[in-house]
């Protein structure tokens, strides 16, 4: 966050848009899920998070489960994190883009695919079409496996695209990360190819990148649980230890292999 909030200001809105999350949420949340929904607050620390939680429940705006170590009971993290009706009915109204929890400029969320590739997406920036109607989201990926390095990549959405879903403004940020999945999944996006370092890698998006692909199945489906486990609840989980619990079944998943929360449940 570049907006000029010195870091007390900064805790403050989190907090609020911590809220905000959870009042949209129907489960318990795990702390990696509300981070991927608020992206925004990517250079806020663990022990930031923690403190901001913390307070929320001690208010009792949250109720929330934490580990702790020590003598001095530290905590080390955070889950099963859910709003109480008092927090519901405090909660402040944030403007649309915060609570849909967009990926905003020069952030970054990072993803496994079910191909087994993990890499880090930083969204740069939207440049409108100056030839035809629509714009391009351009971004930075990063490979996480085996350090591959950085590829540019830039998605095309036309006008008409824009127009297949009623609720395009809350989606559009999972539509654009799952389909660079996608190009990752089927080696359009080869980070084993070779690349020009400054160039642009262009995409389309497709109507099946709005929700009308094929579910993944239970196999493929087990497969990509197990990729998140060891990328993202081991190899690049915060370092904390214990490693702080992951949720499997957020909405840009769902979204991704086109399946329902009950499916990670029966498949788990």
């Amino acid at each position: 966050m570049s907006n000029g909030l010195d870091h007390g200001a900064k805790l403050k809105k989190l907090s609020d848009y911590i809220l905000n999350v959870l009042r949209e949420s129907q489960e318990y949340l795990q702390l990696e899920a509300l981070k991927a929904a608020l992206p925004e607050f990517v250079e806020i620390s663990d022990g930031d998070w923690y403190s901001v939680l913390k307070d929320l429940e001690s208010d009792a705006l949250i109720n929330a489960r934490f580990i702790t170590t020590g003598i001095d009971n530290a905590i080390r993290g955070a889950f099963n994190i859910a709003i109480t009706a008092r927090g519901r009915q405090l909660t402040p109204e944030l403007p649309l883009r915060g609570r849909r929890g967009n990926l905003e400029e020069g952030n970054s969320v990072q993803v496994v695919t079910l191909t087994g590739e993990c890499f880090r997406a930083t969204f740069k920036r939207t440049e409108v079409a100056s030839d035809r109607d629509g714009v391009y989201y351009l971004f930075d990926i990063e490979d996480l496996i085996k350090n591959r390095g950085h590829r540019l990549v830039s998605l095309f959405r036309s006008g008409q695209n824009k127009e297949l879903r009623s609720n395009f403004d809350a989606i559009i940020a999972n539509v654009r990360i799952n389909a660079i999945r996608h190009a990752v999944d089927s080696r359009i996006i080869n980070f084993d190819a070779p690349f020009e370092e400054y160039q642009y890698q262009q995409i389309k998006l497709r109507p099946e990148d709005f929700g009308c692909g094929t579910a993944a199945t239970d196999a493929q489906v087990r497969e990509f649980i197990s990729h998140k486990a060891y990328w993202l609840g081991f190899r690049y989980n915060s370092h904390q230890l214990p490693p702080a619990p992951i949720q499997f079944d957020i909405s840009t998943d769902l979204d991704y292999l086109i399946v329902s929360r009950a499916c990670f449940k029966n498949t788990s």
